[in-house]
């Protein structure tokens, strides 16, 4: 047996050897993704799969030493058997013997001796004996009868102990035979329990030192991602400090020609001064006065073409959670799915949206072509089990869009055609263990448009109406959207003089048929700061409830309060 486990352990080995001395393959292994593997890959898998048969190995060797075990003791059970029946055989065949050479005493004992009769001379009467009286003396074969009887009793009793030992030592041996049979079951179940943990324990190191494994090559695959996205960034960073220059260098233009214009009316007003009446003075037209109740828009009837022109003919939607503007979030009161969050939740954006070039398209009427980026980003703030203060990236949305406005008197239109994608952050996979792809149906490209008006009667109210269509696949995601809600500024006063400080509120309802058309509803309030509304700071307290409107987990029913702070650069 020892040179067949020698035998099988040595073909074992050199067939490892031969396997890890074979040459490369030319080719590169492919990984899952179909993609080449890199030599770190390559190592790491061939550590595994040493690692693998290693463990295959030992687990063999395991088994074969425990066989050899229960062999070698059930041999050790059947000798010690053999020996124990060998020894009650002698001791029966002994008592046998015995019991036969007493039968053979009592039988010599009990028979009786015939002695030879006298011979009877030939007609010679024998006369009788005279009678002397009665016999005093017992006869002699009485007593030999009376021994025989007590003998025969005593072997009885012998025989009926003998018989009696017997039984009581083929119980005994009988018991002694259930014992050694229930120690052997007893100590081969010890042994396959032991196997049996030892092999649990040998399968938790492999899953862990898998997992293990597998975690590597997660963070392996995102530090890439991240250096990508870094590579990305910065990229983008070097766009906005060109457009930023060039937007610099077209401010000074404007205000050069602003200067020289001004300076041409003052002189204009300064000779018709004495020559104009209050009463002859010209009404301003109704698309500027409407314009005017809105700050943040443009007037059209004043709109000569231009390229990158100041303000927009469409003003953007504040409240809405996926418009390209720069704002910041505090959430400390958040609820996912009707379960509070134990920390702080917090969105973050960077954005902007910068018309290209405007012209008028006749009176009263002006349009604009444009571009919007934005970066959605969300940070969550815990404490961990040792109770350390953790922040870490949720969630990043990236938004790019194509946009063309329309402004006549107090209306104005928005059409636009954007894409948005939805990226999990590192620390959200490290934190939850995904190594694995997850459906995401927030990565899509979608077609809407925009209608909004100023209310005449409520100066600084304005309403905007919205419907959209997506241009994926309907098993990728649904089609329809649509948006509602009003935000309301408080106008400046009848003399003109520009407030500072500005009380601002807004309601924002947008649905998707991806979610059932399950409401999402947005609610601010608070202040607006600053002499304009284009460049203004606003703070207000806000809540959210309906669908996430961030990550690729929308599906999420979640409702919030907080503090926001909101700027738009341009």
């Amino acid at each position: 047996m020892s040179c067949v486990i020698a035998l099988t352990v040595f073909s074992a080995t050199m067939a490892m050897a031969q396997s890890t001395t074979q040459p490369a393959s030319a080719t590169v292994p492919l990984g899952p993704n179909g993609k080449p593997l890199t030599p770190a890959e390559i190592r790491l898998r061939e550590k595994q799969a040493k690692w693998i048969e290693e463990q295959r190995r030992y687990k063999a060797e395991m088994a074969e030493l425990q066989r050899r075990a229960q062999v070698e003791q059930a041999e050790k059970e059947r000798k010690k058997k053999e020996k124990e029946e060998a020894k009650a055989r002698e001791k029966q065949e002994r008592e046998a013997a015995k019991l036969a050479k007493q039968q053979k005493e009592t039988e010599k004992a009990v028979t009786p001796v015939t002695e030879p009769k006298p011979a009877t001379p030939a007609r010679t009467p024998v006369s009788a004996p005279a009678a002397t009286g009665p016999v005093s003396a017992a006869s002699p074969f009485s007593t030999i009868s009376s021994s025989n009887e007590a003998e025969e009793k005593r072997l009885a009793k012998e025989k009926k102990e003998a018989e009696e030992l017997a039984r009581k030592q083929a119980k005994e041996a009988e018991r002694e035979r259930e014992r050694q049979q229930k120690e052997a079951d007893r100590i081969a179940r010890q042994q396959a329990k032991e196997a049996e943990r030892t092999k649990a324990a040998q399968t938790k190191q492999l899953d862990e030192q898998q997992r293990r494994q597998a975690s590597e090559a997660g963070q392996t695959n995102a530090a890439r991602q991240k250096a990508a996205q870094a590579t990305a960034e910065q990229q983008r960073q070097q766009t906005l400090e060109a457009e930023r220059l060039k937007a610099e260098q077209a401010k000074q233009t404007r205000l050069a020609e602003e200067k020289t214009r001004r300076q041409a009316e003052e002189a204009e007003r300064t000779r018709n001064k004495e020559a104009k009446k209050v009463t002859e003075a010209p009404k301003p037209d109704a698309t500027a006065e409407a314009a005017a109740t809105v700050p943040e828009s443009i007037q059209s009837s004043s709109v000569k073409a231009e390229f990158l022109p100041r303000g927009h003919l469409f003003a953007p939607i504040t409240l809405d959670p996926l418009e390209a503007q720069t704002y910041l979030s505090v959430l400390p009161v958040f609820v996912i799915d009707g379960n509070r969050y134990d920390g702080a939740y917090v969105p973050f954006s960077f954005g902007f949206g910068k018309p290209f070039y405007r012209w008028p398209t006749k009176k009263g009427r002006a349009a604009e072509v444009g571009l919007d980026i934005a970066s959605f980003t969300q940070f969550e703030v815990y404490r961990d089990e040792n109770d350390v203060q953790r922040r870490q990236i949720v969630n990043n949305d990236y938004k790019v869009s194509i946009f063309y406005n329309l402004r006549s008197g107090r209306n104005s239109w928005r059409f636009r055609g954007y894409h948005l994608s939805s990226h999990l952050g590192d620390d959200y996979l490290i934190r939850n263990q995904i190594n694995y792809r997850t459906p995401n149906p927030v990565n899509y490209e979608l077609l809407d448009v925009t209608y909004s008006r100023d209310v005449q009667k409520l100066d600084g109210m304005r309403y905007y109406v919205n419907v959209g269509y997506g241009l994926r696949k309907p098993e990728e995601r649904r089609k329809i959207s649509a948006q509602a809600g009003f935000y309301y500024r408080k106008p400046n006063p009848a003399s003109g003089a520009v407030k500072f400080v500005r009380p601002v509120a807004g309601i924002d309802l947008k649905m998707w048929q991806q979610n059932d058309f399950r409401p999402g509803i947005h609610f601010a309030a608070g202040i607006e700061l600053g002499k304009s509304t284009n460049n203004s700071l606003s703070f207000l307290i806000e809540s959210y409830t309906g669908f996430r409107p961030y990550s690729q987990y929308e599906s999420q029913q979640i409702q919030w309060v907080g503090l926001g702070v909101y700027l738009n650069p341009f």
